[in-house]
């Protein structure tokens, strides 16, 4: 009896890939959301909006200066939302 528990790594592996699967499956309908959602003057901001990995997950953001901007608006400026509004679309789904 002395030895220290350890987790059968064969049947946890499965699990785990399937909930990355869904995770990644997940972030893949909010991106899509936000691409199909985005405002569009010239274009640049639909087309900087991107999907990564991280360690916990996956991240999705917009590489233009201007993107908090449009995300929260400005004291002149409605805000779109157009990434809270694609995370909440995904919630519902």
């Amino acid at each position: 009896m002395g030895g220290r528990w350890q987790p059968n790594p064969g049947r946890r592996a499965p699990l785990r890939e399937q909930h990355i699967r869904l995770v990644e499956k997940k972030a893949d309908k909010v991106l899509f959301t936000a691409i199909v959602t985005a405002p569009v003057d010239t274009g640049r901001y639909k087309r900087s909006l991107k999907k990564e990995r991280i360690p916990t997950g996956w991240r999705i953001s917009a590489n233009t200066h201007y993107a908090k901007f449009l995300e929260f608006g400005t004291r002149r400026m409605r805000a779109y939302r157009t990434l809270g509004r694609a995370l909440d679309a995904a919630k519902r789904r």
